[in-house]
């Protein structure tokens, strides 16, 4: 039996893909760092920016509600988030999941990994931290990808949009994103030895120490809830 789609299911489909599109576009925004924690997202300026009504604008809000990126505040409107310590908690026990098992049972080669650690190294010596925290995303983005899984790159990418907003009030400290270029090749060392269970233990020391360092950040910044 052939399915039935309705006219109306049918333009449901087109409002429900454009809506992801939306949420695309205005999450790769936030992950690159133009759009800011705390920003406004006005309605009726990105429907018109994005050609799209404002029912499909509120339905890409939607999406990136349920992924933590965005919060709506009642009478005031949709803004960036800024995340808790209790955000950060989550998402590095996400992290010491979903990487250290990509670094046991992936099969991905390192090529891509050292490549991510060089453009790290150059950004130190021009002691760039946007670039070293670009590379830092990017090694680990890589890391995930060997396990050869769009669901797990997906909800990496999600994550990585997450602690994009966190590191963004480190952005301009080379201090803080510089010994974790130095981790990074420690776990491409291990790889290329073939050692993937001494890379994974190597990984899962680096998110303890980077989570424990953030939170007595955030602590002084006062963002605990």
């Amino acid at each position: 039996m052939i399915l039935e789609v309705s006219a109306g299911e049918t333009n449901a489909m087109k409002r429900a893909e454009t809506a992801e599109w939306v949420a695309g576009v205005l999450r790769s925004r936030i992950a690159a760092g133009e759009i800011l924690p705390g920003s406004k997202l006005p309605e009726e300026e990105l429907a018109d920016l994005l050609g799209v009504s404002r029912n499909t604008l509120r339905e890409g809000f939607a999406s990136l509600r349920s992924e933590g990126i965005v919060t709506r505040v009642p009478n005031r409107g949709v803004f960036v988030k800024q995340p808790t310590e209790a955000d950060v908690r989550e998402m590095y026990r996400a992290r010491r999941i979903i990487e250290p098992g990509a670094l046991l049972w992936g099969t991905g080669a390192t090529g891509r990994l050292s490549t991510w650690v060089e453009q790290g190294r150059e950004g130190i010596e021009r002691r760039d931290a946007a670039e070293m925290a670009s590379a830092n995303q990017g090694f680990h983005r890589a890391i995930v990808a060997r396990a050869g899984s769009d669901r797990l790159d997906a909800e990496m990418e999600r994550i990585l949009v997450e602690m994009r907003l966190i590191f963004h009030g480190m952005a301009s400290d080379p201090t803080f994103h510089q010994p974790y270029i130095g981790y990074n090749a420690e776990i491409v060392a291990h790889l290329e030895r073939g050692d993937n269970a001494l890379a994974a233990d190597a990984l899962i020391r680096y998110l303890v120490k980077a989570e424990a360092q953030l939170l007595e950040s955030m602590s002084g910044d006062g963002r605990t809830a």
